[in-house]
């Protein structure tokens, strides 16, 4: 017996031996599967990791690849600053549309600082600007008010006008008044034969001429808004900026050059054209207009147009109900809609009109600072601000606008929807 229960013993001492050297392995075995999953995983996320950092960087390309070749920046010498030159020999800065007029002046106030130091000329509480910060803001007394220059405020306009989206240059003005000379027309080479003198031939050199014209605006606010609002800088640059820069696109575009508005694209002479499109089925008058442009040679960069000329353009269909898939020459333009196009021309009273160009060819010249003027006592005939309890807010800048090669140009009128 004892025999036996030794035996029996002895077996159930090795077969738990050998279960836990089974278990011993599994747990070996499991440990390099989870090492082997949590190196799986590891490479999985790496490679999730190259594959989102490379679409970024394909991204990246992307928008650098856009940004360069709207505002002009893919092009040799594009990095260097801008410059022409006045008869009398003074330098003038004309910025691409990245570019900002700020940097070459004061900036003037932060937006915070621009509403905290309204709102303390509204409700005499300067806690929060301090006295250093009044002094150097600029501001000073005017009718019971005050006034302030912020260029920055024209590059926030400058910025949501769609001729500056297109590629126009602006002209920083120091002076009233500045010419600056362009070439009209090249020299012509020609081919010789030995011993036979070249043929003579100059560049045609004309002056672009550019007046600053003001442009100003009055806008009305309760002084329970001026002293509530949170947002009040933020508030006054964005009223001023989006209202000047939709002007500036209706004068740069459609400006009649009389009553002292500068003279727009539409009626400049030499702006080619193409009349009676009618109501788009194809791109070819578009393609047309491209082309027109090349044939002067230019390179069309950009379409401005209404945007029910863009929604019709949008919806086209082939024969088989498919979107119509647009030629070449369309997919390279920049396109930009903008209400400030009309959709009221014509016999009919609902045409409108389409700009194609190079629009690097249309200047338009600004002075470097706007003026912000505020008054708690200002009124006319209609009533004023006293009695109102309100804040009348004047704003305005000095501008000009001039088409250099409207040849660049060609404005498409008739369009239907």
């Amino acid at each position: 017996m004892d025999t036996g229960s030794g035996s029996l013993l002895e077996k159930i001492d090795k077969g738990v031996g050998t279960l836990l050297d089974w278990q011993e392995g599994a747990d070996k075995r499991l440990k390099k599967l989870e090492a082997g999953a949590a190196e799986l995983k590891t490479r999985v996320g790496a490679a999730e990791g190259s594959r989102k950092k490379s679409d970024e960087f394909a991204a990246d390309l992307e928008r650098r690849y856009e940004k360069a070749r709207w505002d002009g920046t893919d092009r040799g010498g594009a990095g260097e600053p801008l410059r022409g030159v006045t008869p009398d020999g003074t330098e003038v800065r004309i910025l691409r549309p990245q570019e900002r007029l700020a940097d070459l002046a004061d900036a003037g106030l932060s937006t915070e600082q621009l509403g905290h130091l309204f709102r303390g000329w509204v409700t005499g509480n300067w806690s929060a600007v301090d006295s250093e910060l009044r002094q150097m803001s600029g501001a000073s007394a005017i009718d019971g008010g005050f006034a302030i220059s912020a260029a920055r405020v024209v590059d926030l306009a400058r910025n949501l006008a769609r001729v500056i989206q297109a590629g126009a240059l602006t002209i920083s003005m120091d002076t009233r008044d500045v010419t600056i000379a362009k070439v009209a027309g090249d020299p012509v080479p020609a081919w010789r034969g030995e011993n036979v003198a070249l043929p003579k031939s100059s560049p045609t050199f004309s002056a672009v001429k550019l007046q600053a014209r003001t442009l100003g605006l009055i806008s009305l606010g309760s002084i329970e808004v001026f002293e509530d609002a949170a947002n009040l800088g933020a508030l006054i640059e964005q009223v001023v900026a989006q209202v000047l820069a939709l002007e500036l696109d209706r004068v740069a575009l459609l400006g009649l050059g009389s009553q002292e508005e500068p003279l727009g694209v539409e009626l400049t002479d030499g702006v080619q054209t193409i009349t009676s499109v009618g109501t788009p089925s194809d791109y070819s008058k578009f393609s047309d207009a491209i082309f027109k442009v090349a044939e002067k040679n230019g390179e069309a960069s950009a379409i401005i147009v209404a945007p029910r000329t863009l929604n019709t353009l949008d919806k086209l269909e082939d024969s088989t109900g498919q979107p119509l898939q647009p030629p070449p020459s369309w997919g390279t333009l920049r396109k930009l809609m903008s209400n400030q196009v009309p959709v009221n021309r014509g016999g009919g009273a609902n045409e409108s009109l389409a700009f194609v160009g190079g629009f690097e060819n249309l200047w338009i010249g600004v002075r470097r600072e706007i003026m912000i003027e505020a008054s708690r006592q200002a009124g006319d005939s209609t009533g004023s601000a006293f009695t109102n309890l309100q804040v009348w807010v004047r704003a305005f800048l000095r501008a000009d606008v001039v088409c250099v090669r409207p040849e660049q140009f060609v404005v498409m009128s008739g369009i239907l929807s």
